[in-house]
């Protein structure tokens, strides 16, 4: 009896830890979901036509879509007699939310190359597949659902792999169109390019910290549990810190335009003219030239100065 009542102690209070730890994973998911809210409220309230601005709202649905799908996971690992159903569903949805929000985020370096470097082309081209993110995704959500429903766990398993994998991916490409752009930036006064500077820093450190526990943990296959619950509650707070991260760096407000620096149109439609310049700091080309040809200049301009001074004393 006394073994049977110490084993049922040990159960309670392994529950009421796992309770409390989807607790908090929860409530760090409802941040997000209400930070992201109020991101897609004012982005729609402005009614900017802005790629950049399109870009941020599309990455904060799909932060939405990801951290409600691992809200109902922690109301499911709960274990809350008043929800029989499997949630566990949207959990793994939640992933491949995850890697459709690193694709927008991937969209949105790829747009600061495309400003830094003066790649029409480019811009064009991330104008008209602002929403390929989306795209890619689905295929991934139709697979995932269509073998989980037929209970093919290997297939189901393969998806989930696959979309880890490339997430990581997009977490590296993303990484190094920051850093080109940064060097990009080395043409453009300082006060350009300190948004590509700080993403460079910022972009992997997010990901490193937010993203990466519950990456690692699910391709190694971490097997203890607070393990799970760490890496869990720090990728529910990815939507609040892209919030922060994008919203408070990237000023897409239209403000005044200037009527003496401006770039291409398809460049400006980006984020805006005010927002983010695109004026180039010109390259200064330096050329050797005889010391005999530079005392000769030399001499022709102190003459100039002198005939000037002379013109000038005269009248």
């Amino acid at each position: 009896f006394s073994a049977h009542s110490s084993s049922l102690l040990k159960f309670d209070h392994m529950d009421r830890k796992t309770r409390t730890g989807e607790a908090l994973i929860g409530s760090a998911n409802m941040v997000s979901i209400i930070a992201c809210s109020v991101l897609v409220v004012w982005i729609v309230r402005t009614r900017t036509r802005y790629l950049l601005p399109r870009q941020l709202l599309n990455l904060a649905i799909a932060d939405i879509v990801m951290c409600f799908g691992w809200l109902l996971d922690s109301v499911a690992d709960a274990q809350l007699k008043f929800l029989p159903l499997d949630l566990h569903y949207w959990s793994d949805t939640a992933i491949i939310a995850l890697m459709v929000s690193m694709f927008f985020e991937m969209h949105m370096a790829a747009g600061f190359v495309a400003v830094y470097c003066r790649w029409e082309g480019l811009m064009t081209f991330l104008s008209r597949t602002f929403l390929l993110p989306w795209i890619i995704g689905l295929p991934f959500v139709m697979l995932f659902t269509l073998s989980h429903f037929l209970r093919f766990r290997w297939l189901v398993k393969i998806v989930l792999q696959g979309t880890e994998w490339v997430s990581m991916c997009l977490a590296i490409i993303t990484s190094c169109l920051y850093a080109y752009a940064s060097y990009r930036a080395r043409l453009y006064p300082a006060r350009v390019g300190w948004r590509t500077n700080m993403m460079v820093w910022l972009y992997p450190a997010c990901f490193t910290f937010f993203i990466g526990p519950v990456v690692v943990s699910r391709l190694l296959g971490v097997k203890k549990r607070i393990d799970h619950e760490l890496s869990d509650i720090m990728v529910a707070l990815i939507g609040t810190v892209n919030v922060l991260l994008y919203r408070f760096l990237f000023r897409f407000s239209p403000g005044h335009t200037s009527s003496t620096r401006r770039g291409p149109p398809c460049l400006q439609e980006w984020s805006g003219f005010h927002a983010l310049p695109v004026g180039f700091a010109a390259e200064v080309d330096e050329f050797s030239v005889p010391r005999v040809e530079s005392d000769s200049q030399c001499s022709m301009d102190y003459d100039k100065l002198e005939m000037e001074s002379a013109h000038f004393t005269v009248m």
